[in-house]
């Protein structure tokens, strides 16, 4: 006798009418930080798919029904996260609030996320279903500007912004003074809204609130990095306004550090991960030095580094390479392995750091990046990536 198949029928959502009820339907609205969100475990990829349908109806009626309830920014952004990991899904699939019945579309995937080709297929995906959550998110704070749920939409805003403007720079536009501003704008409105409204339920425990400003740091020291035309004055003036708005973000200060480091002698010294021997910068007077930072990882990089080995090759004992690697792993032995490798492979014979300090302190927001120090040990540029035979051919005709 065959095995009599679950009826695929929605939660009853009409019988949720009281947010209480809705809150105790929906379950699991918090996390501690680096704990999973709840998501879908049965075998048959019917059965996650009616799981995560019912959930995301649930969420949005309590975002729709009760916007002024203290649990209607964690489902906000409980909402993003489950239609996020199923983009192919719910950027085709809008079930009604008070839906009867759900017809299977077979659109559910397991999320595979260690497959490159289920990644490329998900990020193409993407598109079409941020589109749908962007028209959300400027609903959201159209309606109710004042509500705590609007700070999803305000931080979903800024995300979709910063990542939409390093994109364009990507691809060739730059990022001028103008988007910067844009930027910073959205996230006044952000920090305004959070200071004037507190909530009971955060998506993450001591966490939320905290995160939020050191994202949005970071995509305003990544821009104010990425401005054209470089402008050095106009970079310290966006970077103190941000200071004003962001205080006490430590990634600003050591952005600070980089953009005010020109001109002045560089500092570094690290032990050599393949010699083990110390290595200190000020033992390369007299040459030319560039600091490459890198991961084993990145196709530009490796590209950048097959560059660099043959434009020192035709340098010899006039310029220097040191290589400092982005890459982590809960096992540094593990991560050691993957880089030396790497070494070996692309013949790399310069001296190679994985101090992930170093990245920090400097500021290291894309890679590949190139520092290029003159003979006399003075930092000339953060930015010798974008032309370095250039920069080194002039440094080297200095007297």
């Amino acid at each position: 006798m065959a095995e009599q198949q679950p009826k695929l029928r929605p939660m009853e959502s009409t019988a949720y009418s009281d947010s209480e009820r809705l809150i105790r339907a929906i379950g699991q609205l918090q996390v501690r930080m680096g704990g999973e969100w709840p998501s879908p475990s049965y075998e048959s990829d019917e059965l996650n798919e009616l799981w995560v349908r019912n959930r995301v109806v649930l969420l949005r009626k309590l975002i729709e029904h009760h916007p002024s309830h203290e649990a209607a920014l964690s489902c906000a952004v409980q909402l993003e996260g489950h239609e996020s990991e199923q983009p192919w899904l719910f950027s085709r699939v809008n079930d009604g609030l008070n839906a009867q019945e759900f017809q299977i579309t077979g659109l559910y995937e397991a999320p595979d996320w260690s497959n490159d080709e289920y990644l490329r297929r998900w990020r193409e995906e993407l598109g079409p279903l941020e589109d749908i959550q962007e028209e959300r998110a400027e609903s959201l704070i159209e309606t109710y500007p004042k509500l705590r749920v609007a700070e999803w939409a305000h931080r979903f805003r800024i995300e979709k912004f910063a990542n939409d403007m390093i994109r364009s720079r990507n691809e060739g536009s730059g990022v001028g003074e103008k988007s910067i501003s844009t930027l910073l704008s959205m996230i006044e409105d952000f920090v305004e809204l959070r200071r004037d409204c507190t909530t009971a339920i955060e998506p993450v425990y001591d966490y939320w609130f905290a995160a939020g400003m050191r994202q949005c740091a970071g995509h305003l020291v990544l821009a104010i990095d990425c401005l054209e035309p470089r402008d050095r004055r106009i970079q310290v003036r966006l970077l103190q306004r941000v200071s004003n708005l962001l205080p006490n973000q430590k990634q600003l200060a050591n952005y600070a550090r980089r953009l005010h480091s020109e001109g002045k002698k560089f500092t570094l010294f690290f032990n050599d991960l393949v010699s083990g021997e110390h290595v200190d910068i000020r033992n390369y007077q007299g040459q030319v030095v560039l600091i490459n930072f890198l991961s084993t990882g990145c196709v530009h990089c490796t590209d950048f580094v097959h560059g660099l080995r043959a434009f020192v090759g035709s340098h010899h004992g006039s310029v220097a390479v040191i290589s400092i690697f982005s890459d982590r792993a809960a096992n540094n032995q593990l991560v050691e392995r993957k880089v030396c490798e790497y070494l070996e492979k692309h013949r790399i014979s310069w001296s190679v750091s994985l101090d992930h300090r170093l990245l920090r302190h400097w500021s290291i927001r894309t890679i590949p990046t190139l520092f290029a120090i003159d003979r006399q040990g003075i930092l000339r540029s953060t930015h010798a990536e974008e032309d370095f035979p250039q920069v080194v051919e002039e440094l080297l005709s200095e007297p």
